[in-house]
């Protein structure tokens, strides 16, 4: 209940400075409603391994999009869900920005909460001790999110300024008996005051906290402070250098007792050329976390072609005393007169809430073909795993999830869209589940205000 009205106060907050902005000087705003009608019939909508039971389900689909901008603010908001035939509103989802640029200084506050069958996302500690609250996990069952981001940055233009970040989330789990996820609340803090023109380069000090607190059995804590000085410059010949130095601590405690800890020096070096098709990179890091030090040495290379951009890293992390993985990460998008293709690849030593080290990888495809002037065809494919390096005894998860629709405009502003989805769900301690389920849908697009 806490979170929740920290998070109403904060956007009811940040919609009173909003309005009180475009009160003065707003050009007409934009606004769209979409409207449409659904119907999905899945064998196993759970992904449970045994008493799977399918189920058909119509509903009513609205989203509901506005944006109002002027020279200095930009302000959009969204709201979606459905109405279903068992009654009631399912999937509702709430977004809100705010942005306002001033004389060397920039204000941003963002809201989006959602009540959601669970995707991908759980929150993890990080390779730098840092809470990460997006990312993986493959589990089932529903989740209500919920995560505010206030942003300000002053003297942007001076040779002396600062920047101010911080972060709120909450997730509450539901309809899961995944013995891996749990409701948790975690928030973020960060400060950093740049200085400019320091020997022909910049200088930043940053002061970060963050911690996440999870509603298990041992009401885990973990959280992590970190203070470091970083510098960058960048030559005449396109070359970029940088180096930081600072200090970490991390700790993780369960029942109020610290079970893994580590404090120490944290530091990088990185040089970047700028090439011209793109970019190359090299970088070398020592990070720290609840468990103690890690060392990570990467090669990227960013390029940019005429209908395609492609960024591509590739690197190995270790420990002290415990197990290496292979890391990298691809982004591909191709844009032809007919088709468009969007590669995702990534590979990452990640800690997870029991402190041991794990794989993370996900991988997503989608490729589109215009097959005439009003139809199009689609396919999109995402996976994502978890697995125990060193020997961890962390359960293996693996998701995957197949796509392939058709598109067909029926008339100005009405679209439909059917198709089939597969998914699958592999699990070391319970096995594995299926579901097959076939959709189609039938929206119009309402401009209400162009």
């Amino acid at each position: 209940m806490t979170s929740r009205r920290l998070f109403a106060g904060l956007g009811l907050g940040a919609s009173a400075l909003a309005l009180a902005a475009f009160a003065q000087d707003a050009p007409p705003p934009r606004l769209v409603l979409d409207l449409g009608a659904s119907l999905t019939h899945a064998t196993n909508p759970d992904l449970v391994t045994s008493g799977a039971k399918s189920d058909t389900t119509a509903a009513l689909t609205f989203g509901l999009q506005g944006a109002a901008t002027t020279r200095d603010t930009a302000l959009r908001y969204g709201l979606s869900g459905q109405l279903q035939s068992g009654g009631g509103i399912g999937d509702p989802t709430l977004t809100f920005s705010y942005q306002r640029q001033g004389q060397g200084s920039s204000f941003r506050f963002d809201l989006q909460a959602s009540d959601q069958a669970v995707d991908l996302s759980e929150p993890l500690t990080l390779a730098n001790g840092q809470i990460s609250t997006a990312a993986l996990v493959a589990t089932t069952g529903r989740v209500q999110a919920s995560t505010a981001t206030l942003g300000f940055e002053t003297g942007k233009d001076a040779r002396l300024g600062f920047e101010f970040a911080a972060t709120l989330a909450a997730r509450d789990y539901s309809q899961t008996s995944d013995p891996s996820v749990y409701d948790s609340q975690s928030d973020s803090l960060q400060a950093t005051a740049h200085l400019r023109d320091v020997a022909g380069g910049n200088l930043d000090l940053t002061a970060a906290s963050s911690q996440t607190r999870a509603e298990d059995i041992f009401r885990s804590r973990q959280q992590s402070q970190s203070l470091g000085l970083s510098y960058s410059q960048q030559l005449a010949s396109g070359l970029t250098l940088t180096g930081s130095l600072g200090t970490t601590t991390a700790e993780t405690r369960r029942l109020g007792i610290v079970t893994a800890s580590s404090s120490g020096l944290t530091a990088g070096l990185g040089a970047t050329q700028a090439l011209a098709d793109g970019s190359a990179a090299l970088g070398l890091t020592l990070d720290r976390d609840a468990r103690g030090a890690r060392q990570s040495l990467t090669l990227g290379r960013e390029l940019a072609l005429k209908t395609t951009k492609l960024s591509a890293q590739i690197g190995y992390t270790t420990r002290d005393g415990g197990p290496g993985t292979a890391t990298g990460s691809l982004t591909l998008a191709t844009e032809l007169p007919a088709d468009s293709l969007a590669l995702q690849l990534s590979r990452q030593m990640v800690l997870n809430s029991d402190d041991q080290d794990t794989a993370e990888t996900t991988a997503s495809a989608d490729w589109s073909h215009k097959v005439g002037p009003t139809s199009s065809l689609s396919l999109g494919y995402s996976l994502s795993a978890v697995t125990g390096l060193g020997g961890a005894a962390v359960d293996g998860v693996t998701r995957q999830s197949l796509t392939a629709s058709w598109s067909q405009d029926l008339a100005r502003d009405w679209a439909l869209r059917a198709g089939v989805t597969l998914r699958a769900l592999d699990r070391d301690s319970t096995g594995s589940a299926r579901d097959d389920a076939v959709f189609l849908t039938i929206s119009r697009k309402f401009v209400l205000q162009p």
